[in-house]
């Protein structure tokens, strides 16, 4: 051989090797496999939100991962790794990505009953930009962005003093003794979906904070002189203790009672029958307290909901097959597979 073949033969190599290297740039390396569990439900769902929680600081930190988790792709497609470009509706919480709680909702377009179905969690592209789209995940949704509220999604009554405002992701509401202030939405939602909201209150005694279903049950905060509670309202009986640094709240009616969720655990049920088949959320500071309340809300949210609801678990990581041939004993993904 030659040296000008043998430069020629080098350079065709090299390139292949390039080559190789960029066409990774376009699959997803890495999945898991997510058991969605709704064996409990014999019901079929559609468009059904489903929560996911990862830990991404260990996939970010061993490479797996970018940075951002701009990288996530969902789909039921087993053979997506070098395919995938949209996949399924979903949203990460933020301030959760690279923690070892990153809280994701996924909208899975169907779910049969009595049964169980896989999706998969496709990751590893440094060219994927993020899809994260709350609006598209859920029903409604608002996380405050901006320096106003969207006048599409709620309208405002106001009896001075009081006020609000919208900044850093937040909707502060206050209102000194005798004034008011409600915040609703726009739209109507049926009684079969479930709201939640992130919030927390600064309250001063006997002051009526919020409340989630305007036309029949109620929750609200409520600081008395000696205790503070949430209470589920529909006779005024039903309370539980909370926590004002803050927490997700739920409110969903099952058969008739009204439910009542703190950080998606059960808190309290009470008979609560719906006089209408749609609702609208509410939030409302009002009078009768003795100095000026905030109420603090992050974000609110419709969703569907069933009872009981699906669960889910995840697989070990796997390892897109020539990429893990290529990075063997790189990886730790590809630890226990066989190359190819």
């Amino acid at each position: 051989m030659n040296k000008l073949n043998a430069i020629t033969l080098s350079l065709i190599i090299l390139s292949s090797f390039l080559l190789l290297d960029v066409s990774y740039a376009y699959v997803f390396n890495y999945r898991y496999t997510i058991t969605i569990n709704n064996t409990q439900n014999p019901n079929d769902l559609t468009d059904y939100q489903i929560r996911v929680v990862v830990d991404t600081t260990s996939l970010i930190s061993n490479g797996y991962m970018r940075n951002d988790c701009g990288d996530i792709r969902f789909t039921d497609n087993p053979n997506a790794w070098n395919t995938l470009t949209t996949g399924f509706d979903y949203w990460i919480k933020p301030g959760t990505c690279n923690t070892y709680n990153t809280e994701i909702w996924v909208k899975v377009p169907s779910i049969p009953g009595s049964s169980t179905k896989k999706i998969y969690m496709y990751f590893g592209n440094s060219s994927a930009s993020s899809l994260s789209n709350a609006d598209k995940t859920f029903i409604f949704f608002d996380d405050f962005d901006g320096t106003s509220l969207n006048t599409s999604k709620w309208s405002v009554s106001i009896t001075d003093p009081a006020g609000y405002s919208v900044s850093s992701g937040r909707l502060v509401m206050w209102n000194d003794p005798g004034g008011s202030i409600s915040i609703k939405t726009t739209s109507f939602f049926s009684t079969s979906n479930i709201v939640e909201f992130y919030s927390y209150a600064s309250l001063s005694s006997e002051t009526l904070l919020y409340r989630g279903f305007q036309s029949y049950g109620e929750i609200y905060a409520y600081c008395g002189s000696s205790s503070k509670a949430m209470y589920l309202n529909c006779d005024g009986s039903l309370k539980v203790s909370y926590d004002v640094s803050g927490a997700t709240w739920g409110v969903a009616t099952v058969n008739g009672k009204a439910r009542l969720y703190r950080n998606y655990v059960l808190k309290a049920s009470k008979d609560c029958s719906p006089n209408t088949a749609r609702v609208y959320f509410y939030l409302r500071s009002w009078t009768g307290q003795q100095s000026r309340s905030y109420l603090y809300i992050y974000f609110v949210r419709v969703r569907k909901f069933t009872d009981p609801e699906p669960t889910v678990s995840l697989s070990s990581i796997e390892c897109e097959p020539s990429h893990c041939y290529a990075a063997c004993g790189a990886s730790k993904a590809c630890e226990g597979k066989k190359p190819g």
